[in-house]
């Protein structure tokens, strides 16, 4: 299933990224060093006896042989004496590519939570992935959060989203489909998107968007656009920490399983949810909850 959906994209700069190309002699890469001296920020020397690839101290390496040297003999004689200096200098791995999730004018790669079919709930209008409004909650008949056929671990994902007047929907992640859970948020852990002041319930800090739903909350302050115009969020995920972004404001950041994260969870909905938060890989999931919400640009970049 999901043939054809991945769409690999050129990678572009974000706040939070180191560069991922350095320039000729950032890294050392075949630069050779002569014994004796510094061998640069990311050199070291070793006597070594073998040389091409392998690691050390934890990184991939490379490294590369010295010359020799001459050694005085009686009688003002001199030989050379064989000895290797070995330069090992850390591998940058390459950066990895975006894959876009949605190529703008089908749902391939994409299906609809616990059913064969996607159904009507959820359609592509203008180069939007929309869910049509039913009217608040999970829609009966054709309800169900749409999520990636694919599975991911550690990843940065990015879209953008709108919601209508009042609008409440969320964004996924690690979800398991299975007849053990009913719905998506059973176990996948959710960035939540609301028309904050329009919203006509009260809530809790962690209700409103931006947030960790029910776990961390983003700041009051945080640059929402209103009901009806495009924000973009942003969600990292990387060995259990976790990143929350907002129109390029970074609004929530926590590690799971930290102390805080046990207390919180605890003081939560999620803790009558086994399935919550158990899994490290899963699928990306955009929620129904009954109200008109449009997605685009979606992409995704692994670990």
């Amino acid at each position: 299933p999901g043939q054809g959906h991945k769409q690999h994209l050129e990678p572009h700069h974000h706040p939070h990224s180191q560069n991922p190309h350095p320039q000729s002699g950032d890294l050392g890469i075949g630069h050779h060093e002569e014994a004796g001296k510094n061998p640069g920020k990311r050199g070291q020397h070793l006597q070594q006896t073998h040389h091409g690839v392998g690691t050390a101290q934890g990184h991939h390496v490379r490294w590369h042989k010295g010359g020799g040297k001459k050694q005085a003999e009686p009688g003002g004689a001199e030989k050379a004496v064989e000895e290797e200096t070995v330069v090992v200098e850390e591998v940058q791995p390459a950066e990895s590519e975006w894959i876009s999730l949605f190529d703008g004018e089908s749902l391939n790669g994409w299906k609809r939570y616990g059913a064969d079919e996607i159904g009507n709930l959820w359609k592509v209008e203008d180069g939007m992935i929309v869910c049509q409004a039913t009217g608040g909650g999970e829609a009966e008949n054709d309800g169900g959060s749409l999520i990636t056929t694919d599975q991911f671990g550690n990843f940065e994902l990015e879209l953008e989203w709108m919601v209508s007047e009042a609008g409440n929907s969320g964004i996924m992640y690690h979800i398991v489909e299975s007849d053990e859970y009913s719905h998506a948020y059973n176990t996948g852990p959710e960035y939540q998107l609301l028309d904050d002041s329009g919203y006509p319930d009260p809530l809790k800090p962690s209700q409103y968007t931006g947030s960790n739903y029910d776990m961390y909350a983003a700041p009051e302050d945080k640059p929402l656009k209103a009901a009806g115009e495009w924000n973009t969020s942003r969600i990292i995920y990387n060995n259990g920490h976790v990143e929350h972004w907002l129109n390029g404001a970074k609004v929530v950041e926590f590690e799971e399983g930290s102390d805080d994260w046990k207390s919180r969870y605890e003081e939560s909905k999620w803790k009558d949810y086994p399935g919550w938060c158990k899994y490290k890989e899963g699928a990306i999931g955009l929620q129904d909850h009954g109200n008109y919400t449009a997605f685009r640009n979606i992409r995704i970049k692994e670990f």
